[in-house]
């Protein structure tokens, strides 16, 4: 029989502890980097930062490549990576910064033109640690982020549509998913597929769900179990078509839910970012689907969606987002 005295009690409960807050996707702080205002070429270089309670901090400024419709997510369990994007001139830009624990983004890293992921792709967290882009537009390669921060290159698995303005999110507690977009090369038609990424880091064949097919989705973590897919927009360019008020669930065992509705008006571009360990925040999304704003949403551990607030910041839209700091 093995007896714990009454000492050691405290120590066992904060070793619990400790090992709780380092299950799961979640981050403490989340970030904000990029996106565009007005015309395409008004690039964005300024990062906000959102603190573990969901407060925004913004005008910091980082004199890395700027760029649009770039993604980020987490890596390391308290790292982040923003990847890809569009920058001077609407070129694709194959680049990739890493977010140390601290929140400081580092230098450009830049990956092969001819193996690009393609901008307008989507960043997932899976085993806990470690990270995945998927393709966007024109891309055929999935790039891994190991749990130090490398890159590596895999091409399009066998069974799995390459489309653009796909978004992703974690569930599960170890695995991701991408899903939505709208197809490659001249082939414009939305589409509602979904891929599966395990906990190890394989991309599932294509799997149809029911649901409004959009474009331009925010893929949101939450609870660290769950997703949700939220708002988007019914035409390619994110802007010119119809802005949804849509919202699917997405469960901790990876079935889509169908299409519901949290109160809010219609959005595209948004980004997004985890807090707090376990919450998400939702924001810089284009409005009446042409103007920047700096509006955001607080998400709960349990999914809910806060009321509009505003940050003190400058507006744009089609930036990233990510997480870092446990």
């Amino acid at each position: 029989m093995v007896c714990v005295c009454k000492w050691a009690e405290p120590m066992i409960s904060r070793y619990l502890q400790s090992t709780k807050k380092a299950s799961g996707y979640g981050t403490l702080n989340g970030i904000f980097w990029g996106g565009f205002t007005g015309a395409f070429g008004n690039y964005n270089q300024y990062f906000s930062t959102v603190s573990s309670v969901g407060n925004i901090s913004g005008y910091n400024y980082s004199a890395n490549t700027p760029r649009m419709e770039l993604r980020g997510c987490s890596y390391g369990k308290d790292k982040g990576v923003f990847g890809t994007g569009v920058g001077a001139g609407i070129t694709p830009k194959y680049t990739f910064n890493l977010v140390t624990n601290t929140g400081t983004i580092g230098s450009d890293q830049y990956v092969s033109s001819s193996q690009t992921p393609g901008y307008s792709s989507a960043g997932v967290t899976y085993g806990s640690d470690k990270a995945l882009f998927c393709p966007g537009y024109e891309g055929w390669y999935y790039y891994y982020v190991s749990n130090t921060g490398t890159l590596t290159l895999n091409s399009l698995p066998v069974g799995v549509t390459g489309r653009r303005e796909q978004s992703a999110c974690s569930y599960g507690e170890d695995k991701g998913v991408f899903a939505f977009g709208y197809g490659q090369g001249s082939t414009y038609t939305l589409l509602t597929i979904l891929n599966l990424i395990t906990n190890t880091g394989t991309i599932g064949t294509d799997s149809s769900f029911s649901a409004t097919a959009r474009a331009y989705v925010a893929g949101i973590s939450y609870g660290k179990t769950k997703g949700v897919f939220a708002f988007g927009n019914s035409d390619k360019s994110g802007w010119m078509g119809t802005s949804y008020t849509i919202v699917n669930y997405f469960s901790d065992v990876g079935v889509m839910a169908s299409d519901s509705t949290v109160g809010l008006s219609g959005r595209a571009s948004n980004a997004v970012a985890p807090y707090g360990m376990d919450k998400a925040v939702n924001g810089y999304c284009g409005a009446d689907n042409i103007t920047e704003t700096t509006r955001y949403n607080l998400i709960s551990n349990v999914g809910v969606f806060a009321a509009d607030a505003t940050a003190s910041d400058y507006s744009r839209r089609g930036a990233g987002g990510a997480g870092y700091g446990a």
